[in-house]
């Protein structure tokens, strides 16, 4: 059987449920732990789905428009969910969240650089070959 922690709110620190302050900074624990307890049954939280739905309108519409918010807040809910203050049940939709995100962006910016490249060798190419002549 696997032993249930309190994460410490400051510094992460697991600690065991009978403790009331963190091992590792001292921060107080019993008041955090009470208020931010989430219960394993709750469905994913808010961000975790925003996230989601940013990735996935980054890789279709927005860019990096969409692509940067959704790593953001992907990276701020997988925080909250390994402190505890978060449903563990976003914590694929985040991951994914953050992934399409990422891939989202990184195909805008090359889409930029494509473009960006075809204007400026558009414009030359006609250059380069009047001169050959």
């Amino acid at each position: 059987m696997t032993e249930h922690t309190l994460h410490c709110p400051r510094c992460g620190h697991h600690n065991s449920t009978d403790s009331r302050f963190c091992n590792k900074c001292g921060n107080a624990l019993v008041a955090d732990a009470a208020a931010t307890a989430v219960s394993p049954s709750q469905s994913a939280g808010s961000k975790a789905i925003i996230s989601l739905i940013l990735g996935i309108l980054s890789i279709f519409m927005l860019g990096f428009l969409a692509g940067i918010p959704a790593m953001i807040l992907a990276k701020h809910e997988e925080d909250e969910i390994r402190q505890g203050r978060s449903p563990v049940a976003g914590e694929m939709l985040a991951k994914l969240g953050f992934w399409l995100g990422l891939i989202g962006t990184v195909l805008s910016g090359l889409t930029v650089l494509f473009i960006i490249f075809i204007i400026f060798f558009g414009l030359s190419f006609p250059l380069i070959f009047s001169c050959a002549l």
